[in-house]
């Protein structure tokens, strides 16, 4: 009910079209001038419910990575799923396709909050999955949790942060419940069956996470994210660092850093069965693209950068911007971290941990 990603009910799953249509698409750009040739570092099966494809589906897409030999040896691929669509031989399977790090969509072990969420799986399903995966060989696991759900208070959050603590995964992300529109929860909002949460509890919740996660061996190096030493998600670091990405599928979305004068930004069609139209027509299914401004990407660099433990480089900011805007831009800097909300040294700027409440209001002030 809380879900916007593009997702889809259907009776009947086109896999192997579906699969058709990416490998498609896939061979298109590595055989393209920006990305031949370039060794794949990380995938990431996500965006939805990547689970509901089997092993051998997703392992053709692998395969035509490593029949171009562009995949490396030690490439981070990443699986989402959902608990209640696992079990040992999906496990087994996804393992031997070169699967080496599984993220959950758990949300919670509380059964409750787990109801008021929608979720289909019990806190004993996650616990049988968990230790499952662990069984296979998977050493290399991240848990989702949801927090400021309707009705929840912090000592219902302690509880259940704590039984994620005792599964003891290497990664896990921490996300605000928030209300999107056009979702079944933003129409119950809207008719005030769930009551709003106050910004006030939201922090008190969102200061327990860290805290407690902190105090047992846990490295917050982005806003949401949690890990143990040696566990961050290098796919999403690339993200936050502005590096380039390709994505494949049914509206996935990519960055080119060095198409167009600033770089280039695209997304695929929505709707399924668009796409693979598209695809089987002219091998690729761009629905718009963005070639980005030198504000744009300020500004982007700014919130991307930002939301990490590595902050921005202030020497990047220099050369892309004019002196009058980098002087403003310095000056907005000091102003808040005379406010103790950002940390500022000749190199480098970050958040403190009193601004990692307040991102959103701070690239409010320092938008270009």
């Amino acid at each position: 009910p809380y879900c916007d990603f593009n997702t889809y009910a259907l009776k009947t799953i086109p896999e192997k079209e579906y699969i058709d249509a990416l490998c498609l698409e896939l061979s298109s750009y590595l055989e393209s001038d920006y990305w031949s040739g370039r060794i794949v570092e990380t995938i990431y099966w996500g965006g939805g419910t990547p689970s509901v494809l089997s092993a051998d589906s997703l392992g053709r897409v692998i395969d035509i990575l490593q029949s171009y030999g562009l995949l490396s040896q030690t490439a981070e691929i990443t699986l989402e799923a959902n608990p209640n669509q696992l079990d040992i031989s999906k496990l087994k399977s996804y393992k031997d396709i070169g699967v080496n790090r599984l993220s959950l969509g758990v949300q919670s072990l509380n059964p409750i909050i787990l109801k008021t969420l929608g979720r289909k799986h019990s806190a004993d399903e996650v616990s049988d999955v968990y230790e499952s995966a662990r069984g296979c060989g998977f050493s290399n696991i991240s848990l989702d949790l949801i927090f400021a759900v309707p009705k929840q208070s912090v000592l219902d959050l302690e509880k259940d942060l704590n039984k994620y603590i005792e599964l003891n995964p290497e990664h896990i992300s921490c996300y605000e419940l928030t209300i999107e529109k056009g979702t079944p929860f933003y129409q119950s909002y809207s008719r005030d069956v769930f009551p709003a949460i106050e910004n006030e509890l939201k922090l008190d919740m969102y200061r327990m996470i860290r805290n407690k996660l902190r105090s047992v061996g846990y490295h917050q190096y982005e806003v949401s994210n949690f890990s143990k030493s040696r566990y961050q998600s290098v796919h999403n670091k690339i993200y936050w660092s502005g590096g380039d990405y390709l994505g494949i599928g049914a509206g996935a979305h990519s960055f080119a850093s060095e198409q167009g004068s600033y770089g280039l930004r695209w997304s695929n069609i929505a709707d399924y069965r668009e796409y693979m139209k598209f695809i089987k027509k002219k091998n690729v299914a761009v629905a718009w693209q963005d070639k980005l401004s030198k504000e744009s990407l300020a500004n982007e660099i700014l919130m991307l950068g930002l939301r990490s433990d590595q902050g921005v480089s202030l020497q990047c900011l220099n050369k892309l911007l004019a002196e009058k805007e980098y002087r403003q831009l310095l000056a907005a800097f000091s102003n808040l971290e005379q406010n103790a909300l950002l940390e500022l040294d000749e190199n480098q700027v970050s958040l403190s941990s009193t601004g990692q409440e307040v991102l959103d209001s701070i690239l409010a002030e320092i938008y270009l």
